[in-house]
């Protein structure tokens, strides 16, 4: 009797022990859109849970249309639910504006913390993850923007005896940006002689609220390429002096060559345009190439290649990504940390750039660590890894400033003017100018 009174005891003991673990048990809830290379972090999120029991991980995957309002919600309100998010670089800075996001540099090389490696991130990640000095965010996902074009087209030989007879040069994949012109007209037409377009020579990203305005991604790399910058070191904006009309003008002529309604293009639609087989070209990013290999969305498999965007006086590419940030609210901020040193560790990176969600899919997640993306396992998984390190000398960041999304948003207002109302493209810049000069003013960058 007093050996099972003693086995009761025991049990219940260890039972209120159990129950006493789940209760006192750390929950994070970690938010971010449901792309593809989201699924490999939730995969590597459950072997932080593995290995750090006491941590329930919430992983919540949303359309990336109502991503943004659900950080604002929670920032807005203080209720701190979110602990994480996983953000596009665009939307850092506003979110610093409001002050919304807990600065990592007291946990980067802290002894309490695990040991990240900071200095192996990529220098553009890291400079777009750092706004006024302070690290506001993770490195997670690296993008640079690539030149997609049709093989199948370009190796065409009806293609190549026509385009010689018209241009008087072989048919190849551009290098510089008049050739890219060229090459769009060339492509862009009826081809089943219906009377409509149904093959254009390239198909744009417009869209005005993407990282405060996709039409940017294409006008800043025309922009460097022909010399100019967006502002000076004085943070003046400079971007509509001759470099920067030429630029627009050439935005124009690209416009005339790809579909009207990608004005309200975003990465998303121009990717499924460009899958389902209707434009030539595509300038976006790396996750395009695992896109457009999956036979379930792409009707171009297996007849896609990639190459640097094209240049001219210079060779610049716009650099994107993703970053991770721990809300300023957070009751866990700690714990957050950890996590994120789990998930961007070498062996997290790794482990993400090489995951495939399905059999014979191909990864989604690109290497923001230089160790790994020199790791010879990483770059033969994917044919995007390998432009990459060609890219990578070529990647531009703009300034990383709070003002970056209404600057881009005051930018792309202008251009849709000059490109849907035919407004004259220095004095859509003239005015887009002056816009900024007065936003910089109120944010206190001139004396």
């Amino acid at each position: 009797m007093f050996k099972k009174a003693i086995t009761a005891v025991l049990v219940v003991g260890l039972g209120l022990l159990v129950l006493g673990t789940q209760v006192n048990a750390i929950t994070l809830r970690y938010v971010t859109g449901a792309s593809e290379h989201s699924l490999a972090s939730k995969a590597w999120v459950k072997v932080y849970e593995e290995r750090n029991p006491g941590v329930k991980i919430v992983f919540e995957r949303l359309p990336y249309q109502g991503l943004k309002d659900k950080f604002l919600i929670d920032f807005i309100s203080e209720t701190a639910e979110i602990d994480i998010g996983h953000l596009p670089y665009g939307w850092l800075q506003p979110f610093a504006l409001g002050g919304w996001l807990e600065p990592l540099d007291g946990y980067i090389g802290n002894p309490r913390f695990p040991d990240i490696d900071w200095d192996d991130f990529a220098e553009p990640f890291v400079k777009q993850s750092t706004v006024r000095g302070q690290v506001l965010a993770m490195p997670t996902q690296a993008d640079y923007m690539f030149l997609w074009y049709r093989e199948d087209l370009f190796k065409d030989p009806v293609y190549k005896a026509e385009f010689r007879a018209k241009y008087g040069r072989e048919l190849k994949v551009p290098e510089y940006w008049d050739e890219f012109a060229d090459v769009a007209e060339f492509f862009t037409r009826d081809t089943d002689a219906d009377g409509r377009i149904d093959l254009y020579g390239t198909v744009l990203m417009l869209e005005k609220a993407e990282g405060g305005g996709a039409a940017t991604a294409h006008f800043y790399p025309l922009l460097w390429c022909y010399g100019g910058r967006r502002l000076d070191e004085n943070y003046r904006p400079m971007f509509n002096r001759e470099p920067g009309v030429k630029a627009a003008k050439m935005l124009k002529r690209l416009f005339s060559f790809n579909p009207a309604d990608s004005i309200g293009y975003a990465t998303h639609k121009a990717t499924t345009f460009f899958g389902e087989g209707k434009a030539a070209m595509l300038m976006s990013w790396p996750y395009v190439g695992a896109y457009v290999a999956d036979p379930v969305r792409s009707k171009i498999v297996g007849k896609v290649g990639v190459a640097l965007i094209p240049r001219d006086i210079e060779q610049w590419t716009v650099v994107g990504g993703w970053g991770e940030f721990i809300n300023k609210h957070s009751k866990h901020k700690d714990e957050a940390y950890r996590l994120l040193a789990h998930i961007n560790s070498k062996e997290g990176v790794k482990f993400r750039c090489t995951y495939v969600e399905k059999e014979g899919g191909l990864p989604c997640t690109n290497p923001v660590r230089i160790s790994v993306a020199k790791d010879p396992e990483v770059i033969e998984k994917y044919i995007g890894f390998k432009m990459m390190a060609k890219a990578a000398p070529t990647g531009m960041v703009p300034e990383t400033l709070p003002e970056n999304f209404e600057m881009g948003l005051i930018i792309t207002e202008e251009l849709h003017r000059v490109l849907l109302e035919d407004k004259d493209p220095k004095q859509a810049l003239d005015a887009a100018m002056i816009k900024v000069y007065e936003l910089m003013k109120e944010g206190g960058y001139y004396k």
